[in-house]
């Protein structure tokens, strides 16, 4: 149903990423269904297995989301962005074992408390790995 929008006094709006955890998609067992964007159970990994920490510079980790509705059905695309900073020998090896991994599901925070789910069984996240040297002193380099 359709309402007003709430008063813009309750709404908190932080921006940025507080922090996110993943796991490879063929360690969760099962995702319980959700009701309105809500999970109503946890999720099942399979025995043994555990959410592994992510981490980002602060000012570059970003979560996107787009919706479209032709009036039949809706779409969404979900972008997760982060930076790794100072690569050495053991972070490039992370970034290769997920690039030949290729399938995640995350649990991403906000900086207001509220987590998201990006990826599920059917349709998992997929990671991808761009490294920009930067070209001054003052460039981000990651």
């Amino acid at each position: 149903m359709i309402t007003d929008f709430p008063n813009h006094d309750q709404i908190e709006n932080m921006p940025g990423i507080f922090t996110f955890e993943f796991i490879p998609e063929r360690w969760v067992h099962f995702i319980p269904e959700t009701k309105k964007g809500r999970l109503l159970e946890p999720i099942v990994l399979v025995h043994g297995k555990t959410w592994l920490k992510g981490y980002s510079t602060e000012e570059k980790a970003r979560f996107t989301e787009f919706g479209e509705s032709d009036g039949n059905t809706k779409a969404w695309s979900h972008t997760f962005k982060g930076s790794l900073p100072k690569l050495d020998a053991s972070k490039v090896a992370l970034v290769d074992s997920m690039l030949k991994e290729k399938f995640f599901i995350l649990k991403i925070m906000d900086q207001n408390g509220n987590w998201r789910l990006l990826g599920n069984k059917e349709i998992p996240a997929m990671f991808k790995s761009n490294y920009d040297s930067g070209r001054t002193g003052s460039d981000y380099s990651g």
